[in-house]
């Protein structure tokens, strides 16, 4: 696999972002919007005011993924796609093959009418579409959608990102900071995980966008080392200063007991769907990043400054 060097300047007509608020895309947002770039943005429609960059008029779309009517709306002089929505932080509430996957259809169907020719999807490493579990499940059925959709596309399946705002470091120091004392550990945290910073997957992202780079290929990249659940709860604790005693449990019994007080979301010290994804090693080549794109990945535990952001809040 050739090796990419350089940035050239070209930039696609119109970007569609989907999922531009959540915690990857809003860093993508701030990322093009640096370099002079408005992308538009798709918005579900929500009560609340998305939080946006305040002093610039966005290019905005209010649509669910479900509207076809409205997905053809936001494909007006669209040339590439940016797909980051998803449902993942709502199961078991929803049904992700239906939600995902097909909100995934109706994005590609809608493409096509409008003739957008490319589109970059952010998927899971150790994706199986024979998977018992409904993420890693739903990751494959909706690169298939992808591959069959007859347009241009990257595929970069990742491990567990990081930084500020992030599903993945602040839910682990949200669960230390709120424990009694003790916080159960899935199976004793022997899952090997393989983090990667938001500045790296933004540098990957925005090398592809601006070469234009949608040649039908699928890069799996993570972090610059592996580390164990167990590793990761430790290195947090220690970084927000807070002292639990970590529980080796049956992941069995936990999701038994978020069955149990489902009701109560916000009191779950690890949601189902981390459940799931701490049920298999995410691991990929060590040289993943370097040997695809010549970036040197930073090690898990010298930017976690956000976790400390939040111990002084």
């Amino acid at each position: 696999m050739p090796k990419l060097k350089t940035i050239s300047a070209i930039i696609p007509r119109m970007i569609l972002i989907t999922g531009a608020t959540g915690f990857i895309g809003s860093h993508l947002v701030k990322k093009l919007v640096s370099v002079n770039n408005l992308p538009r943005l798709l918005l579900r429609p929500r009560k609340q005011t998305p939080n946006l960059i305040s002093g610039i008029a966005f290019d905005i779309t209010v649509s669910a993924l479900n509207d076809l009517g409205g997905l053809r709306s936001a494909m007006r002089n669209v040339d590439t796609i940016i797909h980051l929505a998803s449902d993942e932080q709502n199961w078991p509430v929803v049904d992700l093959e239906e939600t995902d996957a097909g909100g995934l259809q109706n994005l590609i169907l809608a493409a096509k009418e409008a003739g957008v020719g490319r589109i970059l999807f952010l998927s899971r490493i150790a994706l199986d579409r024979n998977s018992s579990y409904p993420v890693l499940r739903t990751k494959a059925l909706c690169e298939d959608l992808i591959k069959e959709s007859g347009l241009d596309y990257t595929i970069i399946r990742l491990g567990d990102v990081y930084g500020q705002g992030d599903h993945f470091t602040c839910l682990i120091a949200n669960a230390l900071r709120f424990a009694p004392g003790v916080l159960p550990i899935p199976d004793g945290g022997k899952t090997i995980l393989q983090p990667i910073w938001i500045e790296d997957l933004l540098s990957i992202m925005m090398l592809l966008i601006e070469k234009g780079l949608f040649d039908k290929r699928i890069y799996e990249i993570g972090g610059g080392e592996y580390l164990d659940f167990l590793s990761i709860c430790r290195i947090t604790m220690r970084i927000i200063e807070r002292r639990k005693f970590l529980l080796p449990v049956p992941s069995a019994y936990l999701r038994i007991f978020n069955l149990w007080i489902k009701s109560y979301k916000k009191s779950v010290p690890l949601p189902t769907i981390w459940l799931d994804l701490l049920a298999v090693n995410r691991i990929c080549a060590l040289d993943s990043l370097s040997r695809n794109f010549n970036i040197l990945p930073v090690r898990f535990s010298t930017h976690l400054d956000h976790l400390q952001e939040m111990s002084n809040a």
